[in-house]
């Protein structure tokens, strides 16, 4: 199989667009629903306009959305199967494009393809592709991504290098006017410059300066449009108690920071029920066990780990913008990738481990299916009831998770103590 995906360049490009279809094609009979409403419609030339030097909403600037949805409204109307078909394109581009990242890190074709599978089933993505509304998200990583890998590209090939970087800076460009989960773009690209050491110093400067300065001056407009609300976390910014008490604001989106990054390995936000949380803790026994017995390291080694490691970490950082509640996005592409690389580095390197590793696989694949109480049957239903659900519940400030008590007692109790 591997060499059969190795042989034939553009293979991930259709198998990824062809795992897109049988898990989500259902999605084209479905509806639409809560702000697919309010924002499928023929926006009025004028305020389109207005949206470059005004918020999108109230701490939002996002300037191209209404764009987006204006030209798919032209071409659909209220036929919802239209947009979920953008939808679909658009993470088969997301699929495609992480892909060819993945490769050109050096990791194999059948390797690149299931953390692309992984992806794709992991339920907070699931319920973004199947949300009209959603767009916002895909638009950003697909421009985010095409971003990257122009810089890879260029890196790779001197014939042609400004064309691509000049390329480059507009994918960014497009991606910051989509959603703030793009501002991390050159800090990415910093840190790949850094470890995998891809170019010269002098070379890679010439690569990265221009996205910074280019991520600087969005900054600077941002700011410009939204003023004293450029900064702020939803539920803590929104409180009087807290927005009187800046410290505590800051305190507020260190916690967002951090709830990001353990949202990212394990989507925690979904409902972390009983039995979900008993199969975490069965896995991270078993890792454990292998681990102290075997002395047997559970994350591929060399620079490659390193890079995917802060990855997580960098692209978690648009939550303390309040950019991104949800899981889509870079780190959930990374945690994909560690979690099929280290089980690959198992396979190969413990032969006489593959029970366990087999049994630990199924069991982070089941907690991460595990939805509102039910394994999804991802391959022949995609997961857009739980998506209404867990719409709903979002709203209501998650009162179905067994951690909700605890989330929000640490929250205040951090707070307070930092008055």
């Amino acid at each position: 199989m591997e060499e059969w995906l190795e042989g034939r360049r553009g293979s991930g490009w259709w198998l990824g667009a062809l795992l897109v279809a049988a898990l989500y094609g259902g999605t084209l009979a479905f509806g639409l629903t809560y702000d697919d409403l309010l924002l499928i419609r023929n926006w009025p030339l004028a305020e389109l306009m207005s949206k470059w030097y005004q918020p999108w909403s109230e701490r939002f600037y996002r300037p191209l959305i209404n764009f987006f949805f204006t030209g798919e409204h032209l071409l659909f109307g209220g036929a919802g199967w239209g947009y979920h078909l953008i939808n679909l394109l658009l993470t088969a581009l997301i699929i495609g494009l992480y892909q060819r990242i993945l490769r050109a890190f050096g990791v194999g074709a059948l390797t690149a393809l299931l953390c692309a599978l992984l992806w794709l089933a992991l339920p907070g993505n699931g319920a973004i592709i199947t949300w009209i509304s959603a767009q916002i998200d895909l638009f950003a990583l697909v421009f985010m991504l095409t971003a990257f890998y122009l810089v890879q590209s260029a890196a790779a090939q001197p014939h042609g290098r400004a064309g691509r970087i000049g390329l480059s800076l507009l994918m960014a460009a497009l991606a910051y006017g989509s959603k703030e989960i793009s501002v991390t773009l050159p800090l990415l690209i910093a840190a790949w410059l850094l470890i995998m050491r891809p170019l010269p110093r002098r070379q890679a400067m010439g690569v990265l300066l221009p996205h910074l300065a280019l991520g600087a001056a969005y900054f600077v407009w941002r700011a410009i449009v939204l003023g004293a609300r450029t900064v702020g976390e939803r539920g803590f910014s929104e409180n009087p108690w807290v927005a009187a008490r800046p410290l505590a604001g800051i305190a507020g989106m260190a916690i967002r920071y951090g709830e990001a990054l353990l949202s990212t390995l394990y989507p925690l936000f979904l409902m972390p029920s009983w039995l979900t949380a008993l199969l975490m803790l069965l896995a991270l026994g078993l890792l454990a066990g292998m681990f102290w017995k075997r002395r047997t390291l559970l994350v591929p080694l060399g620079r490659g780990g390193l890079l995917l490691l802060v990855f997580t970490a960098i692209g978690a950082l648009p939550n303390m913008l309040d950019a991104s509640p949800r899981l889509l996005g870079v780190p959930t592409l990374t945690v994909a990738a560690m979690a099929v690389l280290a089980i690959g580095r198992l396979l190969r390197k413990a032969p006489h481990l593959r029970p366990q590793v087999i049994i630990l696989a199924s069991l982070l694949l089941l907690s991460w299916l595990h939805i509102n109480g039910e394994v999804q049957a991802c391959f022949t239903q995609p997961v857009y009831r739980s998506t209404l659900q867990y719409d709903i519940n979002d709203r209501r400030r998650w009162p179905f998770s067994d951690l909700h008590n605890l989330r929000y007692q640490m929250r205040e109790t951090i707070l307070r103590m930092v008055q």
